[in-house]
């Protein structure tokens, strides 16, 4: 016992004043900070520059500042099993294709009857009315025009493996009289695989329950609703510029059904749904840059409030830089705001993408932990 104790009294040091004995360790952490807040208090211009240069500094990464909007890497760990599983299959295989699709439906004729079968020639008609423009839509990119042929995805030659009724028609509007109209469509629902005929434009069967929606069981004529898919093909995606031409082409897509296409159904009291790869993660940007006036007035009256609150508004005779806790509150505040924006520049400019939490949540964090203490 007494090596023990010998060795605990060498680990302890008496202080001067009060002989409060403090731990080894800990007596020189106290040393360094008290050293450390006399340098601080004597040398005010000097430590504020230096301070105000370095967090300048890293600010300038902000420049270099990308917002990472892909829903597979900011919801999917990097080292999880799940990503693990999805890059062996990338690689040694090849990525799902990208899907774009389009669904039009026909309206309820009233709340207790149900909404008619779509499968009529009147929409089919207005279908290749769709599909004529969006044979047409071109997006740019790096200077060259991006078509559907371009991207889609190509099984048997080079007609594009499209899901969509209009296949029983090979895709042409010429055919759709030749074949009697929408009585050839019905037939092909139940002999879509023994019936050259009702073959694809890429020769092969097409299911109606993937073209089809709104019907109970088997019953494809009381379809109520178009489902047009198109596939699209796809890269590893790495950087965010592998799939280049097809999100230019997605975006000319997307303006398309929301320009023209909506509105042409609505002529024809149907409705239009779509949906895109790139959907998402446009969502995503869109809510980056939504929400921008809503979360700067929080922030600038959560800081007012814990200036005011944290400060004393009595007067002093004393210079304001000195007295005023007002201004050491909003001080405070003005070091959470700057050790984000400088945390952000440093990662930006080391190549690490941000995302948007760091906006939303990390200040109010930092702010709440701050006042605590």
């Amino acid at each position: 016992m007494r090596p023990l104790l010998q060795s605990t009294e060498e680990e302890e040091v008496t202080m001067s004043k009060k002989g409060t004995r403090l731990p080894f360790i800990q007596y020189y952490i106290s040393k360094f900070y008290r050293s450390h807040g006399v340098f601080v208090a004597t040398h005010p211009s000097l430590v504020l520059g230096i301070s105000i240069a370095v967090v300048l500094l890293l600010c300038m990464g902000l420049l270099h500042l990308e917002v990472e909007t892909r829903p597979e890497k900011l919801w999917v760990g990097p080292g999880s099993k799940a990503a693990e599983e999805k890059e062996f299959f990338d690689t040694h295989l090849s990525p799902f294709y990208r899907i774009e699709q389009l669904i039009l439906a026909t309206i309820p004729l009233s709340e207790d009857n149900p909404a008619p079968s779509i499968v009529t020639e009147k929409n089919i008609k207005l279908l290749f009315e769709m599909q004529k423009k969006v044979d047409r839509i071109q997006g740019n990119y790096s200077r060259s025009l991006v078509s559907l042929k371009d991207i889609c995805m190509k099984p048997v030659g080079e007609e594009c493996a499209s899901q969509t009724v209009l296949q029983y028609y090979k895709m042409k509007p010429e055919l759709f009289e030749d074949y009697e109209g929408s009585s050839h469509a019905l037939f092909c629902f139940e002999h879509y695989t023994s019936s050259e005929p009702c073959l694809s434009s890429y020769h092969a069967p097409v299911d109606p329950s993937t073209i089809l929606g709104g019907y109970k069981g088997s019953n494809y004529s009381q379809a109520t609703a178009f489902v047009i898919t198109y596939p699209v093909n796809n890269a590893v995606d790495k950087t965010g510029h592998e799939n280049g031409k097809a999100l230019a082409w997605e975006n000319s897509f997307i303006h398309l059904v929301k320009e023209e296409l909506i509105p042409m159904a609505k002529l024809h009291n149907l409705t239009l749904a779509f949906s895109a790869e790139s959907s998402v993660q446009e969502e995503l940007k869109r809510e980056s840059t939504a929400d921008v006036v809503t979360i700067l007035i929080s922030y600038i009256v959560m800081f007012a409030y814990i200036s005011v609150t944290l400060g004393d508004i009595s007067p002093h005779f004393s210079p304001l830089y000195v007295s005023s806790k007002v201004l050491l509150g909003l001080s405070g505040v003005l070091v959470v705001v700057l050790s984000v924006l400088g945390s952000i520049g440093l990662f930006s400019a080391l190549g690490v993408k941000s995302t948007l939490i760091i906006v939303e949540v990390i200040p109010f964090l930092v702010l709440a932990v701050g006042v605590l203490i």
